[in-house]
């Protein structure tokens, strides 16, 4: 990590360099110093759908965390066209492409909407919350801007093809789609978008895509693939994306593993439940438990327990056959646990809530652990995450516990940037199985919301004993970040 005095550039966990403003209450800059990468799950998902030679447009880039995804998946036989009117943020894009030594991105200054001409960019609090407005209110701070439409854009590029669109424009959604009625009628494209803006979900935006004969799906939780969105569906609080794609691409990500596009035989064969009880009880976790078959097999959520295990494991099931498992393990443990307060229960069932997508009933499930006098581990289990997993127990009941605490802190909100509550986070960082995720996620909540350097001392030190050299290098950017705010 290194900086300059207007921006700092940081890594994500895919290797990726990113410039971003020296500020620690931007959005981007917070997030990627605290999560290591983008808040949103559907950033890993486009590493597994992109492939070499592909064409892809991303409206509304910012910074760019979809862009150089994309790119860096894309290959020089494939291109990116990236529009980003705010500025600043394009500035830090370009900067990045460059950092990167990435030259199939093409960056655009143009807004997108229904017209062409110029146009006013109010600018947010922070780089992601830039908009477009046609009235702006007094004391407001206005960029002029060029707008377009994705039909003057097709005309301009006559492009062949292309294979995916990113849409997040912070409320101009519709109006982009009204200025790509050539556009569509031309390309099929998987289409991103945001269907969130502020606090506000639009349904008219999910309507469009319909009357565009594109089916619409979301990402499960763990990212692996598309699940159809239906008329009737409640949809979960937390997810800001939606995809949107035509019956023939939707065939094709089915064949590829990408989409799950109807039920499936939620059955076991004898081989299959024997494959995912060798594969459950081979977990270091498990191990370290002494887990066995027979427990897996007396277990009273049994058939729920192996249902999720051979989502997890069978590598050979189709998509239809895994999402079919995924919802009968919730549905069969959600009626187990209405009589039952199983702590083992409980956390395997916050699991397969969150990689259903159902991050809201996942946190609530936890906040029941975290509140419970009763957290005996008395039947096989699986952990709130999933990294658990792959590391061995320590003392049941305190080790539990812990995981538990941190794993709710963690995904009941978007990012520490929000909250106030430092008084977990202060407990998480100073417990004995503090993880270095924990201790930043103190440091940088005690900061943002105005403690004194010396008081957030401590924490560095802390994050240095528990994560060695990382620690300092992170650190230093930090305290440099913070420094600037004093």
């Amino acid at each position: 990590m290194n900086g300059s005095s207007d921006f700092v550039t940081l890594s994500n966990d895919k290797g990726l360099q990113f410039s971003v403003p020296a500020d620690l209450f931007c959005i981007s800059t917070f997030v990627l110093l605290e999560q290591g990468k983008w808040f949103e799950r559907e950033v890993d998902f486009i590493y597994r759908f992109a492939k070499p030679g592909m064409v892809a447009l991303d409206i509304g880039a910012n910074i760019g965390i979809y862009t150089l995804a994309l790119a860096s998946t894309l290959g020089a036989s494939g291109k990116v066209f990236a529009y980003e009117p705010g500025s600043d943020n394009r500035r830090h894009l370009e900067r990045s492409l460059q950092l990167n030594h990435f030259s199939n991105v093409s960056v655009s200054g143009s807004a997108l909407s229904n017209f062409c001409g110029p146009g006013m960019l109010k600018h947010g609090e922070s780089g992601e919350l830039h908009q477009l407005v046609t009235e702006p209110d007094e004391g407001d701070l206005i960029e002029v801007i060029e707008v377009s439409t994705m039909d003057a854009e097709f005309r301009r590029w006559l492009w062949p093809r292309i294979d995916f669109v990113k849409l997040d424009a912070e409320g101009q959604e519709e109006s982009i789609l009204e200025g790509g009625k050539e556009f569509f009628s031309r390309h099929s494209p998987l289409v991103m978008f945001e269907a969130v803006h502020g606090t506000v979900f639009n349904g008219r935006l999910l309507a469009m895509f319909r009357e565009l004969d594109f089916g619409l799906f979301r990402l499960i939780g763990d990212s692996s693939m598309l699940v159809p969105v239906a008329d009737n569906d409640v949809l979960d609080n937390f997810n800001l994306n939606y995809f949107a794609a035509r019956p023939e691409l939707a065939s094709r990500l089915a064949a590829a593993g990408l989409l799950a596009a109807k039920g499936g035989c939620t059955d076991l064969s004898d081989d299959e439940r024997a494959m995912a009880t060798d594969m459950y009880c081979a977990l270091p976790l498990a191990e370290s438990l002494e887990i066995s078959a027979g427990d897996v097999t007396s277990c009273p959520y049994s058939k729920a327990l192996l249902a999720y295990a051979a989502y997890r494991f069978l590598p050979s099931l189709s998509p239809d056959r895994r999402y079919a498992l995924l919802q009968a393990s919730y549905a069969e443990l959600t009626d187990f646990c209405q009589s039952s307060n199983s702590a083992a229960a409980l956390s395997t069932l916050s699991r397969i809530a969150r990689d259903c997508g159902f991050r809201v009933i996942g946190c609530d499930i936890l906040n029941r652990l975290c509140i419970s006098d009763n957290l005996e581990l008395n039947f096989p289990f699986f952990p709130p995450e999933a990294y658990i997993e792959d590391c061995a127990a320590h003392d049941s009941g305190q080790w539990f516990h812990y995981v538990v605490r941190e794993t709710f802190e963690k995904i009941r909100r978007y990012s520490v940037i929000s909250t106030s509550e430092l008084d977990t986070f202060e407990f998480l960082a100073y417990h004995e199985l503090a993880t270095p995720a924990a201790i930043r996620r103190a440091i940088l909540a005690k900061l943002v919301w105005g403690q004194d350097m010396s008081e957030v001392e401590p924490y560095f030190t802390r994050l240095t004993a528990v994560a060695g050299t990382a620690g300092v290098a992170w650190s230093d950017i930090v305290r440099s970040l913070a420094e600037r705010r004093q």
